[in-house]
C-alpha cells in the first residue's frame, strides 16, 4: 500500500496481513490499539509506528530489498508486547538494512525480536539495526542479534542516552555486536561486546549461560557506541 493507516482506541488489526511496499507507505498504532495477531512486512522505505499502541502477537518482517531505501519500525511509545520482531540486513546489493527503534517510555515487553546481518559484502549493502535510545528499556524479550553472511556485516544492538536492558536476554551470535554497558538479564553467544566507558550488569535471570565473545571499550575508544543512535532518516 502507499496510503497511511492509522488504528484508534482500541481498534485492532486482528488476523490482517500488510505489506508496506511504498516510500511513504506507513501504518500507525495510536491509544490503545493493537496490531492483535497480523503479518505486518515493510519492503521499501515505509515506517510502523507505534504511538501508545501494542504490537500484540504480531510478526512484524522488516526486509532490506530496496536499493537505498532502509525500512522502518518505531516504537515511540507503547509497547512490543509479544509479538515477533524481524530486522533483516541487506537481502541484495544496494538494500539497506531494517531499523528498528525504541525511544522511552515505549518498552520491547516481551517480544521476541532478531537483528540480522547483511546477507553479501558490497560499498552499498548494511546490516539490520535495533535501538534503545532516551529510556527506552527492553522488558523482557529475547533480543538475538546474528552476524553477516558471504562476508556482510554484521547485526548490531545499541543501548544509548539511558536505553535500559532491563530484563532482557541477550544473544549475540558470532559477527553481531551489542554497544552499551547497561543491565542485562543476562547474555550469551560469541559475538562483540562493546561497553564505551559504562558498566555491564548481568544474572537478574539466574540462568546458566555463556559468551565467548569479545567485550571491550568500542571500536572507537573508550566513549564509542559504534553506529550513531538515531529514529528514523
Amino acid at each position: 500500500t502507499g496510503d497511511g493507516i492509522v488504528f484508534w482506541n482500541n481498534t485492532s488489526a486482528d488476523h490482517g496481513t500488510f505489506m508496506l511496499d511504498n516510500n511513504n507507505a506507513t501504518i500507525d498504532f495510536r491509544d490503545n490499539s493493537t496490531a492483535g495477531q497480523a503479518d505486518i512486512q515493510v519492503s521499501g522505505a515505509g515506517t510502523i509506528y507505534f504511538s501508545g499502541g501494542s504490537a500484540g502477537n504480531a510478526s512484524i518482517l522488516l526486509h532490506a530489498i530496496q536499493i537505498g531505501y532502509r525500512s522502518y519500525c518505531l516504537f515511540n511509545s507503547g509497547t512490543a508486547a509479544d509479538a515477533t520482531i524481524t530486522v533483516m540486513g541487506s537481502e541484495v546489493d544496494g538494500g539497506a538494512g531494517g531499523h528498528l527503534y525504541f525511544q522511552a517510555p515505549a518498552t520491547a515487553g516481551n517480544a521476541t525480536i532478531t537483528v540480522n546481518g547483511a546477507s553479501l559484502k558490497t560499498s552499498h549493502s548494511s546490516a539490520g539495526d535495533a535501538v534503545f535510545d532516551y529510556g527506552a528499556t527492553a522488558g523482557t524479550a529475547t533480543l538475538t542479534v546474528n552476524g553477516g553472511t558471504n562476508g556482510g556485516d554484521g547485526g548490531t544492538l545499541t543501548f544509548g542516552r539511558g536505553g535500559t536492558g532491563d530484563q532482557a536476554r541477550i544473544i549475540v551470535n558470532a559477527g553481531g555486536a551489542v554497544y552499551g554497558g547497561v543491565t542485562f538479564g543476562s547474555i550469551e553467544g560469541a559475538g562483540n561486546a562493546y561497553l564505551g566507558a559504562d558498566l555491564l550488569t548481568v544474572g537478574s535471570l539466574n540462568t546458566d549461560t555463556g559468551f565467548s565473545g569479545a567485550m571491550s571499550d568500542g571500536p572507537n575508544g573508550a566513549a564509542g557506541y559504534g553506529p550513531q543512535v538515531q529514529g528514523r532518516d
